[in-house]
């Protein structure tokens, strides 16, 4: 789930730009890959929550 990406254009944007617009776009790339990331893992510790929850 977390490692699904849009790389066609992405590499697209990347390969036909400037180096400063190559470093916003992986510094956006990056924020939003450790966004999904933190919420998968709020997302797994709620599901954990909810098994013990359902076992006590």
């Amino acid at each position: 789930m977390l490692k699904r990406r849009r790389t066609h254009s992405f590499k697209q944007r990347v390969l036909f730009s400037s180096a400063k617009r190559r470093r916003v776009l992986r510094k956006n790339t990056h924020s939003k890959i450790l966004w999904r990331c933190r919420m998968f893992a709020a997302q797994q510790m709620e599901e954990l929550e909810q098994q013990r929850m359902a076992e006590s």
